[in-house]
């Protein structure tokens, strides 16, 4: 049997930075004391977004808590859910059909995603004893890897490689630090 039978728990990192959920990123920036009454209320406003607060981003300094993310293997793809205390836990990644953005879900099909090593193959076995590794995310729904994009200030990912207007920051694909925490079929990190 081996280290993915039963998946695994990770997470991941851009550039040292973590991936999280725009809303964990939002409710750090509130607590900064030099905001204007205008940016509050626009952090306001985008924690109350459904589509905003779900959205995959990067944090905003290096010592910010990373997504805890539950890889499900389904054949050489995963399910990627969210494995985390709070009003999120179990949601799953999903590339958004109108926008191309990655994001979380619950009341849609989840998406699958493969784990692809550098050179373009399917990660479907975990590296013996890996705890630590680089891959891309590539996105069965649309067959692009997942890239930075940046949406207004907000460092948001991808799947969809085509010109969305100004907005497109960088259209190549990222390749993540993946940080085992637990592997399932031994329980070791």
């Amino acid at each position: 049997m081996s280290a993915t039978d039963n998946g695994f728990t990770a997470k991941l990192y851009l550039q040292g930075r973590a991936l999280v959920l725009n809303e964990q990123r939002l409710r750090a920036r509130k607590k900064l004391f030099r905001l204007t009454l205008g940016q509050r209320l626009d952090i306001e406003a985008h924690l109350a977004d459904p589509v905003i607060s779900t959205l995959v981003t990067l944090a905003d300094h290096d010592d910010d808590k990373a997504l805890v993310l539950r890889f499900t293997p389904v054949g050489s793809e995963y399910i990627i859910k969210v494995s985390a205390e709070g009003a999120f836990n179990g949601w799953h990644f999903n590339v958004d059909e109108r926008t191309g953005e990655l994001n979380i879900a619950k009341d849609t099909a989840p998406d699958y995603f493969k784990l692809l090593h550098q050179d373009n193959d399917a990660l479907v076995n975990l590296p013996i004893g890996a705890s630590i590794f680089y891959a891309r995310l590539s996105s069965k729904r649309t067959g692009e890897c997942v890239f930075l994009s940046k949406t207004m200030e907000t460092p948001t990912f991808s799947a969809v490689d085509k010109a969305k207007g100004d907005y497109v920051h960088k259209n190549e694909p990222r390749k993540f630090v993946v940080k085992i925490v637990q592997k399932a079929a031994d329980g070791s990190a």
